[in-house]
């Protein structure tokens, strides 16, 4: 038997809790007509004055069973909280209008059909007539809104600061709350919105969008913040709310295993330590932090941010983590030779990977390795070879100078050594005397080194 579908009772859509450290899970506390499972569409759920992402932050699940299959209304939602949260949890009706039911012709309609309609209709208009009461939604250009509310003159004026509206038709504007951007638009608008670095234009045909990670009293990325010290390895940290740019600071060397964010999807994180020592690590896919706090680097490995790097971090619903979107991180000379993958080479790095370094032979022989600097001075103290360099890469090329001491040495090379015309090389046999030795990798796994010996550039 087909249950009936209840009257619309005469009240606000919306329940609120009063919720310290829980997770519910909380009742809806009205009744929902939406047919599908994109509940997203049919509530939105918020935590003062953040509104929470579906998945990332909340659930909605029915004890009755999947929202999908259940008969309309589902009378006894219940949502759920992805951690551990404190503050006003607000469950708000906010229907997309869409049809539900097609009645056929030249046929009676069930009673029940005919009241999930009508009810499904009358339950959207209260849900915007809720919106307009508390102030959601303004008027059109020039029209005076709620209190606190900002009209929008449409003409690209900064309404804001580092905020500009545009809009070709109809529209409102209003700041609803820390965070978010509220328009209104009445019919079809093409609108260009832009706040800092995020800029939005096209058409829209809706009654209310929403931008989300938006600071209104600045663009963009004025939005920081500077959490307390980090005095031990953090898991599941919990970042300042309604901030994107957090400077973080450690007391020597830290790690953060997980993020929590309510209502963010992109941040930004700066090592603001001004010790050199004092680096924090992202570590990946930790299972120190819950599940959907982790990060995914897809490949990078964990990443260590030195003092004055940064990375921005976005939280992807399809994966439940937190990915890296690029790594700024400066090179050492080491990382710089040896190519390693996501840094970036500065002036200083590449001018020091160039400065000679002192090096001597060992029982015999010399070895470079190139990973430590590309160009080399040595004072002779016995005959040797120029073996093989280590840490090769094709293309690498430098010099060597090598100043004989007090008792003139012989030189000798290993195999790879290739030397114009295969001429057999000396060092110029006088103290104190100074050659120049030229080099050029050509295959850095046969191996192939072009040589070039520059004799008598000293005394």
């Amino acid at each position: 038997m087909t249950t009936p579908v209840p009257a619309l009772p005469d009240t606000a859509r919306e329940t609120t809790y009063a919720v310290s450290a829980g997770v519910g899970p909380y009742n809806v506390g009205f009744d929902l007509y939406m047919d599908g499972e994109d509940y997203e569409n049919w509530i939105e759920v918020r935590l003062g004055d953040v509104v929470l992402d579906r998945g990332v932050d909340y659930t909605l699940a029915s004890p009755s069973g999947p929202l999908a299959i259940l008969p309309r209304p589902i009378r006894d939602a219940r949502v759920s909280l992805t951690s551990a949260r404190t503050g006003t949890l607000a469950i708000i009706g906010m229907s997309r209008p869409r049809r539900l039911v097609q009645l056929k012709e030249n046929q009676g309609v069930p009673a029940h059909d005919f009241n999930l309609l009508f009810t499904h209709i009358l339950a959207t208009m209260r849900e915007l007539w809720d919106r307009i009461d508390r102030g959601d939604v303004s008027g059109g250009p020039g029209a005076p809104g709620p209190p606190g509310s900002v009209s929008a003159a449409g003409d690209g004026t900064e309404l804001l600061p580092g905020i500009a509206f545009a809009s070709e038709g109809s529209s409102g504007l209003r700041r609803a709350g820390a965070g978010d951007l509220r328009i209104a638009l009445l019919g079809t608008d093409r609108l260009k919105l832009s706040a800092g670095l995020l800029e939005y234009v096209g058409n829209l045909k809706a009654i209310d969008f929403t931008m989300r990670d938006l600071d209104l009293t600045g663009s963009l990325l004025a939005s920081e913040a500077s959490p307390p010290q980090i005095a031990l390895d953090e898991n599941d940290y919990a970042l300042v709310p309604n901030k994107i740019v957090h400077r973080l600071t450690s007391s020597g060397n830290r790690s953060i295993s997980g993020l929590v964010a309510a209502g963010r999807r992109l941040v930004w994180l700066l090592n603001a330590n001004a010790t050199a020592g004092s680096t924090i690590t992202l570590v990946e896919e930790s299972t120190s932090s819950a599940i959907a706090n982790r990060f995914l680097m897809s490949g990078q490995g964990s990443i260590t941010l030195k003092p004055g790097e940064a990375v921005p971090v976005w939280y992807d619903p399809t994966s439940s983590r937190w990915r890296v979107i690029a790594t700024l991180s400066v090179a050492t000379i080491s990382e710089y030779l040896r190519g390693a993958p996501g840094k970036i080479v500065t002036s200083d790095v590449y001018w020091a990977a160039r400065d000679p370094l002192t090096v001597g032979s060992v029982g015999g022989s010399l070895t470079l390795d190139l990973a430590s600097r590309l160009n080399f001075r040595m004072t002779t103290s016995e005959d040797f070879t120029v073996q093989h360099p280590t840490n090769m890469k094709a293309g690498m090329d430098g010099l060597v100078r090598i100043l004989q001491g007090g008792t003139p040495r012989k030189i000798t090379f290993a195999s790879g050594w290739d030397f114009f015309n295969g001429a057999t090389q000396q060092l110029t046999q006088t103290a104190g005397a100074s050659d120049d030795l030229y080099y050029t990798v050509v295959d850095a796994v046969t191996p192939i080194i072009s040589g070039s010996l520059v004799k008598k550039v000293g005394p």
